[in-house]
C-alpha cells in the first residue's frame, strides 16, 4: 500500500543556492514505523512533499495513495489544508493523518471545520504512526479521531540519515542544496509564553544517544551538505555533552570542509562555556554566530511572558569578550510583548548596546503561534492583531502568484501599552538603529562617544535619526515603509519595493543596510554620520578622521571587496579602545590589516544583497579588522 509524507517548506536562504531542508520530522516518523517488519512489508512511501510544488501537482502525485501524513507548522498549514482538502474531493477514500506544532487541536470544532482531517495527532508523532499504520493492516480506521500520545521518554529512534530513507529523494534532485536537521534532544524547560518549541515548551530535555548523533553528522559530511540546522532550544545546556558535539563537528569540518555553516538556538541563560563552543567553530570557519536571546531587557515585560533573562552584567562581560576577538554576537528581541512601551523600547535598545552587543540585533514582531501559550493573554493584554499571509524568516519563494497558497500568522499591531502607531514608531527606530550602527556605519564613533564623553546611545541615536530625517532619501525609504505597514495591516500582504529592493516584512528592520549596498551610499551615510558628530560633540580631529578610515575599510562594499588583505593606517588607538582592548584613545600611529571575514566574494550586486541579509549573523558585512 502507497503511502505519503507531507511536509512542504519554502526555499531558504539566496535564491541562487536552490536549497532545501530535508524533510526530518516526517522521515523521523517512518524510520520508526518501518523498523518493524510487518509494516516495512505492506507499506511503501511512493512520495515525499518537501517543497511548495504548485498543489493541483502535488494532489495527482499523492491520488493513488491510501494514507497520507501532514506535519503542520505555520509555514505549511494552509498549503496542506489545501492539498488535503483537493485530494479528499478528488479521492474521498484517502486516509489523512495531521500533526504538528500548527494543527489547531485546541478547537472543539476541530473536525467540522477541517472535513479533510480523518485523525489528528498531539504529542510526538513516531508512536502514534506506527499504532496508526498497525491498526490500519487490521481494518481499524478511526475517523474524526483525536490521538493523544504520551512522551516519549526512550528516544532509540532509527535514524532517517542512516537508513537511507532520504537516498532516492536526494538522487531524484542534483539541483538542490539539501540542508540537513540534527536533533541531539528533545524538549524546553522553560515557559516562554510566545513560543511553542514543537509543543515541547516546559517539558524535561530527553536525548538521543551520542553514537546515533556522530554518525548522523558523519552522514552529512559524507553527503557533502554545506549547512546544518541544529533542533536545540538550548545548545551549550548540557555543558560535557554538547562540546562533544561540537568537537565532531569541528573535526569534520577540518577533514572534509563539511559543514561550513551552522544554525543553532544556544542555551537561553548563555556563559562563557556556549561561547567557548561558538569559537571553536569559528576557529575552522564554520559560519555561524553566537545568540543571546534577551527577547527584552524590560523587567515587568520578563514577568509578563514568563521569562528569566541572566544578568545584564553578565551579558555585558560576554559581549565585550566576544567584541574583543571580532567573533559574530548578537541577541533577538521582540518588538510589541505585553507591557512594552515605545520609551521602553528604546531603554532596551540602549541596554543591549551598554551591554556591549554591537554588531548583533535580530528584531521581530511579536507573532501569536497557534499553540503558544500567550494566546490565552490575548483579553489581558488587549493584544491586537492582524492576519499576516507572508511572515515567513529566511524563506523566499519562488512561485508565481497564481501558483501561491498564502500562509496565514497572527502578527502583533498593538497592546494595551502600544498604539499602532507607536509599535511603528518601534519598528522605524529599530530600523535606524540597526541600520547604522549593527551595521558598521555608526557603531565605533558611538561606542567612542559613550565610553570617552558618556554620551547615551539614546541622546546619540535620537539625535542622529533627527538628522537623518531631513536627507531626502531617508524621507522617501521612511514613508514608503511606514505606507507598506500600514497597508499590509489592511491586506494581510506586505509589499515593498525600495529602489529595485522588493522587500519582505521579515526583512524589513535589516533593510536600511540592504538599501544602503543597494545603492551605493554606504560611504555618503558615513560621511553624514561624521558631520553630524563634528556639528555636536568636542571630539579631535584625528579621531574623527580615523573614524571615517576605519567604517569605510570595514563594511565589505560590492566592487571594493578585500580579495588580498589591505593595510591601513590610523592616527589614533580608537579601534582598540572600541573593541576593549585599551582603556583610552591615545595619539599613536596605529597599522592595521583590513581582510574578507569568509573568503566570500558575489560576482552579482544582487548576491551581494543576499549575503548582507542572510549572512548578517555571521557579520558578513563587516571584514576582520587585525592590528599589525
Amino acid at each position: 500500500m502507497n503511502v505519503a509524507f507531507v511536509q512542504p517548506n519554502f526555499q531558504t536562504g539566496p535564491r541562487h543556492l536552490n536549497a532545501f531542508y530535508l524533510p526530518y520530522t516526517v522521515g523521523i516518523l517512518w524510520s520508526y514505523a518501518s523498523q518493524y517488519p510487518h509494516i516495512n512489508e505492506n507499506f511503501s512511501v511512493k512520495h515525499w512533499i518537501f517543497r511548495r510544488d504548485p498543489v493541483e501537482q502535488v494532489v495527482k502525485q499523492l491520488a493513488d495513495c491510501e494514507i497520507v501524513f501532514f506535519s503542520l507548522y505555520v509555514w505549511n498549514r494552509e498549503y496542506c489544508f489545501k492539498i488535503a482538502k483537493k485530494l479528499k474531493e478528488l479521492n474521498p477514500k484517502v486516509y489523512t493523518v495531521f500533526g504538528g506544532p500548527d494543527l489547531p487541536h485546541r478547537n472543539k470544532n476541530l473536525f467540522d471545520e477541517f472535513p479533510f482531517i480523518d485523525v489528528a495527532v498531539i504529542g510526538e508523532g513516531e508512536h502514534m504512526v506506527y499504532e496508526i499504520l498497525d491498526q490500519y493492516l487490521i481494518g481499524n480506521r478511526p475517523n474524526k479521531h483525536r490521538a493523544h500520545a504520551p512522551r516519549i521518554r526512550d528516544l532509540e529512534i532509527p535514524s532517517p540519515y542512516l537508513t537511507g530513507i532520504f537516498d532516492e529523494l536526494i538522487a531524484a534532485h542534483p539541483d538542490i542544496e539539501w540542508m540537513p536537521t540534527l536533533e541531539t534532544d528533545r524538549g524546553c524547560p522553560y515557559k516562554c509564553t510566545f513560543c511553542d518549541w514543537g509543543s515541547l515548551t516546559s517539558s524535561k530535555v530527553v536525548k538521543f544517544g551520542l553514537e546515533r548523533v556522530f554518525a548522523e553528522l558523519e552522514w552529512f559530511s559524507k553527503m557533502k551538505m554545506p549547512f546544518l540546522t541544529m533542533t536545540n532550544a538550548n545548545f551549550g545546556i548540557f555543558k560535557e555533552r554538547d562540546i562533544l558535539i561540537t568537537d565532531k563537528i569541528v573535526e569534520l569540518s577540518r577533514e572534509t570542509g563539511y559543514p561550513s555553516g551552522l544554525g543553532v538556538s544556544y542555551a537561553k541563560n548563555s556563559n562563557k562555556d556556549v561561547f567557548d563552543i561558538v569559537r571553536k567553530f569559528q576557529e575552522v570557519n564554520i559560519q555561524t554566530g553566537f545568540i543571546l536571546s534577551l527577547q527584552t531587557t524590560t523587567d515587568s515585560v520578563l514577568e509578563n511572558v514568563k521569562r528569566t533573562n541572566m544578568n545584564i552584567n553578565d551579558v555585558s562581560e560576554i559581549a565585550n569578550y566576544g567584541r574583543s576577538l571580532q567573533l559574530p554576537i548578537f541577541t533577538e528581541i521582540i518588538m510589541g510583548l505585553p507591557g512594552e512601551t515605545l520609551e521602553s523600547w528604546k531603554q532596551n535598545i540602549k541596554n543591549i548596546l551598554d551591554a556591549g552587543l554591537h554588531n548583533g540585533i535580530d528584531a521581530f514582531l511579536l507573532n501569536m503561534i497557534e499553540n503558544a501559550p500567550m494566546v490565552d493573554d490575548i483579553e489581558k493584554y488587549d493584544l491586537k492583531t492582524f492576519a499576516a499571509y507572508d511572515m515567513f524568516y529566511e524563506t523566499s519563494d519562488s512561485l508565481e502568484e497564481s501558483d501561491r497558497v498564502n500562509e496565514t500568522i497572527q502578527v502583533i499591531k498593538s497592546t494595551s501599552t502600544l498604539t499602532v502607531d507607536e509599535l511603528l514608531e518601534t519598528i522605524i527606530y529599530t530600523w535606524f538603529v540597526i541600520g547604522f550602527h549593527i551595521h558598521g556605519i555608526s557603531d565605533i564613533i558611538a561606542i567612542y562617544l559613550r565610553r570617552a564623553k558618556n554620551v547615551s546611545y539614546k541622546e546619540f541615536y535620537d539625535k542622529l535619526i533627527d538628522q537623518l530625517r531631513k536627507d531626502q532619501n531617508i524621507i522617501e525609504w521612511e514613508n514608503k515603509i511606514r505606507h507598506a505597514y500600514l497597508d499590509w495591516h489592511n491586506t494581510g500582504i506586505f509589499k515593498l519595493d525600495l529602489i529595485g529592493l522588493k522587500l519582505s516584512s521579515w526583512q524589513v528592520p535589516n533593510s536600511m543596510s540592504l538599501i544602503m549596498h543597494q545603492t551605493n551610499t554606504v560611504d555618503h551615510y558615513i560621511d553624514i554620520v561624521k558631520d553630524f558628530v563634528i556639528s555636536n560633540y568636542d571630539i579631535d580631529a584625528d579621531i574623527i578622521n580615523d573614524y571615517e578610515v576605519l567604517s569605510k575599510n570595514r563594511i565589505k562594499q560590492w566592487g571594493r571587496y578585500n580579495i588580498t588583505p589591505k593595510q591601513i593606517c590610523t592616527k589614533t588607538t580608537l579601534f582598540d579602545f572600541t573593541q576593549n582592548l585599551c582603556y583610552s584613545v591615545t595619539n599613536e600611529q596605529q597599522q592595521y590589516l583590513i581582510a574578507d571575514r569568509y573568503n566570500q566574494f558575489p560576482t552579482e550586486l544582487s548576491q551581494h544583497i543576499d549575503y548582507v541579509i542572510y549572512g548578517r549573523r555571521k557579520m558578513w558585512v563587516l571584514n576582520v579588522v587585525d592590528k599589525l
